[in-house]
């Protein structure tokens, strides 16, 4: 290839896919110097999701500007991610009916028979190794002291379970009941209420959120979502236990019901209720917020505290403001790598049946989505597909991309990159990350009903 004429060579970069060709250009010098020109650029940057606008302005920018529309595609894009797949361990080897894993993926629950458990979790060789740490008696029907709204308990009853990260809460629900217990007290009442803002819905999920201040309920009703918890506990310095949640009676306060956030658009018609919604961090005096907007794409929002307080009173409903778009799929080129893997080819569903479970790196600059999809031939008949959006860039990167951004009139729509999948039902999803020497190393680990994996996502330094 070395020794092939430049402008054969220039020809060949033109008809890359964008992977491809930054895959190409990182290879050697020569091949990056061949690729500053004018035609080549324009072509690849004809093939990214960039916005109408600036596709019909492509024409009349030069060459310096090119770059650095090329250069700002390939952070945005994830253009440069080289994805390797590592297992964490094989399946449960517990035959418990009911599971639950707290996000750090460190402590697992399980229920059966009546009977809750706690283990702690270590890895060794590829290997789970358990130890319990704790055992109660669900309060049910069946229990001598009762104390709250009990639980039925039934072959037919569908419980769903949560664990608390930092403490060792364990939440049940049922129907529309919610029982908290702690693990470490076996004395200790749990406490325990009857969700009424479910509105005649039953509970389909729940997990602790906002360090284990609030519960985030999802109801079978498609999209919806309830938040309960105290604000004043969310704001608390450090992560809530049991005792918070007692004092302040976090259950029966709903934080934040989801059917009642608009979130603006361009327009009146363009104004729509978020689906699947989840808080993600603290920005100001409110909260950030990811969540499917339309059936094609989902959104980066933000809530004010105010807005959320009168979520709980005002029948109109409260408006949230839409901080970046994503957009599930690319409508101008299929990106495929050299390998043949569809990174733009497989894309998000989007719709509210996907159940989607959201998590953010450390830095906030990568959004990992995993959505379950219905899949009889799978084991479980489901599979859970992962994607990633870039929705920020370093901090000092991305203020210079943006105002290079403004200077060029190129904007790229962002869209995810597909990561893998796996079969079974999402139990956790988190996310870390880890500086290297040419750029960030993002450590996706994912835990389903069979297995256990871990996707390893690199990518260069920005430059």
């Amino acid at each position: 290839m070395e020794s092939l004429p430049v402008e054969l060579r220039q020809i060949i970069l033109s008809e890359l896919d964008p992977f491809s060709f930054q895959n190409t250009i990182s290879t050697s010098r020569t091949w990056n110097e061949i690729s500053r020109d004018t035609v080549v650029l324009r072509r690849q940057l004809n093939k990214l999701p960039l916005e109408n606008r600036s596709r019909a302005d492509l024409q009349v920018h030069g060459l310096e500007l090119l770059i650095n529309a090329q250069q700002q595609a390939v952070s945005d894009l994830l253009l440069d991610a080289e994805i390797e797949v590592r297992p964490r361990g094989g399946s449960h080897d517990m035959l418990e009916s009911k599971i639950a894993i707290s996000s750090d993926q460190l402590k697992v629950v399980t229920l059966e028979d009546r009977l809750l458990t706690l283990y702690s979790i270590q890895q060794h060789q590829n290997r789970r190794i358990y130890r319990v740490l704790a055992r109660r008696r669900l309060n049910d029907i069946r229990s001598p002291t009762k104390s709250g709204p009990v639980l039925r308990n039934a072959p037919s009853c569908v419980f769903e379970l949560a664990l608390a990260k930092d403490s060792n809460m364990v939440a049940v629900a049922l129907d529309r009941s919610i029982q908290i217990y702690d693990m470490t007290r076996g004395d200790e009442p749990p406490l325990a209420t009857y969700v009424a803002a479910a509105g005649g819905h039953f509970i389909t999920g729940l997990d602790f959120q906002c360090h284990d201040a609030a519960l985030r309920l999802r109801l079978n009703k498609m999209g919806t979502v309830l938040y309960l918890g105290n604000t004043h506990q969310v704001e608390a310095a450090g992560s809530a236990e049991f005792m918070d949640w007692k004092d302040c009676k976090g259950l029966e306060v709903t934080m934040l019901d989801s059917t009642s956030v608009r979130i603006l658009g361009s327009s009146r018609e363009d104004t729509t209720n978020p689906a699947g919604l989840r808080l993600l961090n603290r920005v100001g005096r409110g909260w950030k917020f990811v969540a499917q907007r339309s059936a094609m794409s989902y959104c980066i929002g933000w809530i004010s505290d105010d807005a959320i307080s009168q979520s709980r009173r005002d029948p109109r409903g409260v408006e949230a403001e839409m901080v970046l778009d994503l957009s599930c799929t690319n409508s101008s080129v299929d990106g495929m790598t050299a390998e043949g893997v569809a990174y733009w080819a497989e894309h998000p569903s989007g719709g509210a049946q996907t159940y989607p479970h959201f998590c953010l790196s450390p830095d906030r600059t990568l959004l990992v989505v995993t959505e379950e999809t219905d899949d009889p031939s799978c084991e479980g008949g489901l599979t859970s597909r992962v994607f990633a959006w870039r929705i920020l860039l370093p901090e000092g990167v991305d203020r210079e991309r943006r105002s290079a951004d403004k200077e060029a009139n190129l904007k790229v729509n962002r869209v995810p990159i597909y990561i893998g999948e796996m079969a079974g039902r999402v139990l956790a999803c988190c996310c870390q990350q880890r500086r290297t020497q040419g750029g960030t190393r993002y450590e996706i680990s994912l835990t389903t009903s069979t297995a256990s994996v871990e996707f390893l996502v690199r990518t260069r330094a920005v430059r």
